[in-house]
């Protein structure tokens, strides 16, 4: 309950902050002043931060040719190679180390000069880094590492994940969009490009994993019983070259088993080239394609932190630090003389 008494105690302390902060003020004011340094060194040390950002949507992956997928099926044919990929999926994998590396490990081109990506993000973004590991290097496409390129690998990936890498699905539009932001504009752009491109090789693959496998299996089971067909044909045809004339009775039944293989053949060869034909289209309908609709380009958008701006904050900041300063050191004179 709200009081006379509670009031006046109230103002009596507001009064004696008062006239502390007004007796104090050179302490606040130096404060201030310092946070005013500190914030306008900051705005002049820091350096444009480039923002790329890339937009991209999937087709594909089952919602076509569903009509050939149904009799594949009833064949025994594919079945769910990319069945549990989605866009959902493909959002979280392009954060995953896999595809980041993936990308890294890429060849580009910053300042006029071809290298590894990786390379040059050491080289442009974290040169401390490469101080400490000097003279160690990336190459394209590279799978194993040695304990120190492991390192520094996990560095620019830690690196990468402080510096705004995102990527969010638009569940109404299902457009995909991934950003990266660096101090170097080259390299913003081409970490988003080479990770994208290595995502739609990756996601493309693993999607008609199973249906690929399922075609190439068909194919070459299709390529050894052709080749035993024309075998059989020729012998059949030599056969009857030499019967010709004599008709003996085993003449004939040799004939007539080359006869019969080569209609068996025939007709294994004329189903497998029916579900060679199905399973490709059942690799079709599997297909997913990542189609990039707006990629990154120069000039990018970029942000710089501004003088004023950083300098008001170091003065605001500083001096509430300045307050709090002055007011703990006289509850704690009160708590000493006490």
């Amino acid at each position: 309950m709200i009081t006379k008494e509670n009031i006046l105690k109230l103002r009596a302390n507001i009064s004696e902050l008062k006239s502390l902060f007004l007796k104090r003020f050179w302490v606040i004011a130096l404060y201030a002043f310092l946070g005013a340094l500190v914030g306008f060194y900051v705005a002049f040390r820091s350096s444009k931060v480039y923002t790329a950002k890339c937009t991209l949507m999937m087709e594909g992956g089952g919602k076509s040719m569903s009509g050939y997928a149904s009799l594949a099926r009833q064949f025994g044919i594919g079945g769910g190679g990319g069945e549990g990929l989605s866009a959902e999926k493909a959002v979280e994998l392009v954060k995953s180390k896999r595809i980041v590396f993936g990308g890294l490990l890429q060849e580009a081109t910053v300042d006029g000069k071809k290298d590894v990506l990786a390379n040059h993000y050491i080289d442009k973004v974290l040169p401390t880094v490469g101080a400490k590991f000097k003279g160690v290097r990336f190459i394209k496409g590279q799978k194993v590492f040695t304990l120190v390129q492991s390192e520094m690998l996990n560095k620019i990936y830690g690196h990468i994940g402080l510096s705004g890498f995102s990527s969010l699905l638009s569940k109404k539009e299902g457009i995909i969009t991934v950003q990266f932001s660096s101090t170097n504009e080259d390299v913003a752009i081409l970490f988003i490009e080479n990770t994208v491109k290595y995502l739609s090789d990756f996601f493309t693959k693993k999607a008609v994993e199973k249906e690929q496998r399922t075609v190439d299996l068909l194919s070459a089971k299709m390529d050894s019983v052709s080749v035993e067909l024309q075998i059989a044909e020729q012998q059949l045809a030599n056969e009857k070259d030499h019967t010709v004339a004599v008709f003996r009775a085993e003449g004939l039944l040799d004939r007539a088993k080359l006869m019969r293989k080569v209609k068996i053949l025939n007709i294994l060869y004329a189903e497998g080239i029916k579900n060679l034909e199905i399973a490709r289209f059942s690799l079709m309908e599997k297909q997913v394609i990542i189609q990039i609709i707006d990629e990154p380009r120069k000039p990018v958008q970029y942000v710089k932190l501004g003088k004023i701006r950083a300098t008001l904050t170091g003065v605001i900041l500083a001096g509430l630090f300045g307050l709090m300063a002055v007011f703990i050191k006289k509850q704690y004179i009160k708590i000493v003389d006490a």
